[in-house]
């Protein structure tokens, strides 16, 4: 079933639903209340709210073509991994934020603040930007993509996830990545460059906040 996403206005109001996918193991604590504030507001603003933890429910929510057709935008209420999950699941919809994460690089590169009320605000508003996105391995990204040692690392702490990443989660998978990853040797090549680099490892950045 293809998505009929709303363009930036929604005249007649018909658009009323705002899908929220939140990230179970982000929003702990203090920013559950984000949260409940984000719903809260919207309500307050006329907008109807639904919440999914789970991701297969929202897939068949937002298959229905009736749901579609009421839908305004989605919302990513997580940290930088949930907004990339959502590009790839549901492209083309607008993509409102409510960072719940533990770095959320891309919305402080956008200047989103972690505020369940202004982003209610903004999203009623029907205020949109347009950002590029990148490719990689058939997966859009929004942020930025590795290859080599960091993504070995990334690729370790996600295999070993429990719960909510912290700085500390990075720890014991650098440790273990610094005794056994191998650095083999990559190709890279540039658009504005004939012949290819080698390098051990490579990052394309989209946004300029990736540490």
């Amino acid at each position: 079933m293809t998505a009929v996403p709303p363009s930036p206005h929604d005249p007649t109001g018909s658009r009323t639903w705002v899908v929220i996918q939140r990230n179970p193991t982000s929003g702990t604590g203090w920013r559950r209340s984000l949260l409940v504030e984000l719903v809260q507001e919207l309500r307050r603003l006329g907008l109807r709210p639904r919440m999914f933890h789970n991701r297969s429910r929202c897939d068949q929510w937002l298959a229905d073509p009736e749901h579609q057709q009421q839908t305004l935008c989605l919302v990513a209420a997580g940290g930088d991994g949930t907004v990339d999950d959502l590009l790839n699941r549901h492209p083309g919809w607008p993509l409102a934020i409510l960072p719940l994460g533990t770095e959320n690089l891309l919305a402080r590169g956008l200047g989103i603040a972690p505020s369940g009320r202004d982003l209610a605000r903004l999203i009623a508003g029907g205020r949109q930007q347009t950002i590029d996105l990148g490719q990689a391995g058939g997966r859009r990204f929004a942020l930025m993509a590795s290859i080599g040692f960091d993504a070995e690392v990334i690729h370790r702490v996600h295999a070993g996830r429990t719960g909510t990443i912290t700085h500390l989660s990075y720890l014991q998978p650098i440790w273990a990545a610094l005794r056994s990853y191998r650095h083999p040797r990559l190709k890279v090549w540039l658009d504005d460059e004939p012949q290819a680099r080698e390098a051990r490892l490579a990052v394309v950045v989209n946004y300029p906040m990736y540490a």
